[in-house]
């Protein structure tokens, strides 16, 4: 037998068993706790990655289309003409 303080802090006598299933629950409940948060951790850097991943494809988008059809300015005025109404 081995003595301790309870949850209520009082002194009790632990039983060999009743302590290694106290020690069991408190590394049950320090797992969970752990899982919890890496699969936070998981679940914030997939949708970061996911983001970057496709931000990468807009920006690979946009030069390969630019690089396909290149903007033609040489030809077109900075301002478009007004057209005006007549009766």
């Amino acid at each position: 037998m081995e003595y301790g303080i309870s949850s209520d802090g009082l002194p009790t006598v632990w039983v060999s068993e009743q302590k290694d299933l106290y020690q069991a629950r408190k590394e049950s409940e320090a797992r969970s706790r752990a899982s919890k948060k890496y699969s936070t951790y998981l679940g914030t850097a997939a949708v970061h990655t996911v983001v970057l991943k496709s931000r990468d494809l807009g920006e690979k988008a946009k030069d390969l289309g630019s690089k396909l059809h290149p903007v033609r300015t040489a030809n077109v005025s900075r301002t478009a003409p007004t057209a005006t109404m007549q009766k």
